[in-house]
């Protein structure tokens, strides 16, 4: 494993090669740092701007889960997604195994613009799940949202992957938890930027990394933040989960100064 010192030297570098050749790219970490807000001053609405969508950018380019995001917009935009949390009538039933798009079908309760609104029903079944959880945590209290917040991820991501139902697995939850500014989301992107900063050992370079690779990955990046910036805030810690996808996406991963 690479001191933290040295990993912090590779990352400078990596940020000054990336505001020198992409500028833009360090632009956008800055734009989406400056979007989160303290986990604890937000209210249900806030929280379902950054839920509801995530499992429409699952295992698909980020234009296409964009254009999902355009075409769901009004079914759920302007509080209607609490209309998708109502568990006594759901859209989407799933009976079969969770794999197969046919396993999934829309009932009785499922508006005809949303049978017709191409998002395959897998995917909008996830969404369904997160509007149901977010309604029952709707009845929690402050100081149990703040205890959701202050938990490990070994417990929180676990516990949110059950409660959000079939659709969410560990990346999509951590996706979620990244936009919350508490993780990192363990993609491809940010396993290559992990291991070229060498702050994991025995960390493979694939699409999909374990629950535990992926957790030890979050742990090595905010450990990162901390030697970078002297703290761990939801900003930095957005800041920095964004340079290190954009030095993947862009080739930069490797540079040293």
């Amino acid at each position: 494993m690479m001191l933290l010192h040295e990993a912090k030297q590779r990352f400078l570098a990596i940020e000054h090669e990336l505001r020198c050749r992409h500028p833009d790219a360090i632009l956008e970490a800055q734009r989406l740092s400056n979007q989160v807000k303290n986990p604890m001053a937000l209210n249900i609405e806030d929280i379902w701007e950054i839920l509801g969508t995530k499992p429409l950018y699952a295992n698909t380019r980020t234009n296409i889960a964009r254009s999902y995001v355009d075409k769901l917009a009004p079914l759920i935009a302007n509080g209607r997604w609490r209309i998708w949390g109502d568990n006594n009538k759901p859209f989407i039933s799933l009976a079969g195994p969770a794999n197969r798009n046919a396993s999934f079908s829309f009932t009785r309760h499922a508006p005809v613009e949303l049978q017709c609104v191409g998002i395959s029903r897998k995917r909008l079944f996830a969404v369904q799940g997160a509007a149901q959880a977010l309604v029952d945590l709707q009845t929690q209290t402050k100081d149990q949202l703040a205890g959701m917040v202050d938990r490990k991820l070994e417990v929180l991501v676990p516990e949110l992957i059950e409660k959000f139902g079939k659709g969410w697995g560990c990346i999509t939850v951590l996706h979620f938890l990244t936009d919350m500014g508490i993780a990192v989301k363990p993609d491809i992107h940010l396993v290559r930027s992990v291991h070229t900063l060498q702050l994991l050992s025995g960390i493979r370079q694939r699409k999909q990394p374990t629950m535990s690779e992926a957790l030890a990955m979050v742990e090595a990046v905010k450990g990162l933040v901390n030697e970078v910036y002297g703290e761990i805030t939801p900003k930095r810690l957005r800041y920095v989960d964004k340079v290190l996808m954009a030095a993947s996406q862009h080739h930069v991963v490797g540079v040293t100064k």
